[in-house]
């Protein structure tokens, strides 16, 4: 068996432990004895909790935005995006991840597709301003500023980008 345990050391300080034991018997099925092995996986759970933490704080950001605003691929496909663009498109976040505009708006998606290819290729931000159609069918008018999404070593992979709805200007 296989489990994870906060173990207390000598001088005090808590770890975690990741115990796997195996219980070996006799040819009666008795318990002749029991082995087990704990390491150390303080490291790995001290990241897994920083990793929740960044990832509250994006979507603390993210949802109190007032504006439709999403982290994309490479390929187009939401990594990230608050209510405010879930709401325009008619589905939960979560149904948005990994989807593309193409795929939530079929009549804008090749726009919107060209618009992030620019964005990436030219390692610069664009300003855009264009009518899209929501989950009811409304023309609304949004200025949308895309920017390059960058790695560690400055590789371009994907798109990020917020919209201001601007209909009542038009």
């Amino acid at each position: 068996f296989n489990y994870e345990v906060r173990l207390k050391k000598r001088d005090g300080t808590s770890i975690y432990g990741s115990v796997s034991a195996a219980v070996h018997r006799c040819p009666d099925g008795e318990v002749d004895y029991v082995d087990g092995v704990i390491e150390d996986i303080t490291e790995r759970k001290r990241a897994e909790e920083a990793l929740k933490q960044a990832e509250r704080l994006q979507r603390a950001i993210l949802n109190n935005i007032p504006d439709p605003a999403w982290l994309k691929d490479g390929e187009g496909r939401f990594l990230a995006c608050n209510q405010a663009i879930a709401a325009f498109y008619g589905r939960p976040v979560k149904a948005l991840l990994g989807k593309t505009v193409l795929d939530c708006n079929p009549a804008e998606g090749a726009r919107t597709a060209a618009e992030d290819q620019e964005v990436m290729t030219t390692r610069s931000s664009v300003v855009v301003e264009v009518p899209l159609t929501d989950a009811q069918g409304r023309v609304r008018w949004f200025e949308s500023i895309k920017s390059p999404l960058f790695d560690e070593r400055d590789e371009v992979i994907g798109t990020v980008g917020i919209a201001r709805d601007v209909t009542e200007r038009h």
